[in-house]
């Protein structure tokens, strides 16, 4: 139960915790210059895909009120840009999610 309460709200201060990244990451890195590909996370969880995009050099957004916490079950079903886009780094990727209970 714990673990659960505590997966929890890992995502909900990953979700809250995007726009500050954009803020303070984004402008660091605005200037390297050098591209790489989209990672693919399609079908994989929140959780997973967020540390892969981050570990990749890029900072995530989801756009999404939820009414309920968002919790470490739930699927990213939809990210743009497309996967393998080349893009700077430090660029943002959006992330659409749903699912999990």
């Amino acid at each position: 139960m714990l673990r659960q309460i505590t997966a929890r709200w890992v995502v909900v201060g990953i979700a809250l915790m995007a726009p500050v990244s954009l803020a303070f990451i984004g402008v660091r890195t605005e200037s390297s210059g050098r591209t790489i590909g989209v990672p693919k996370v399609l079908n994989t969880r929140l959780e997973d895909a967020f540390i892969r995009l981050r570990k990749a050099g890029l900072l995530v957004t989801i756009p999404q009120t939820f009414s309920n916490p968002p919790n470490s079950n739930m699927m990213v079903f939809g990210q743009e840009p497309d996967p393998a886009t080349r893009v700077r780094v430090g660029s943002v990727v959006t992330l659409r999610v749903g699912g999990g209970s």
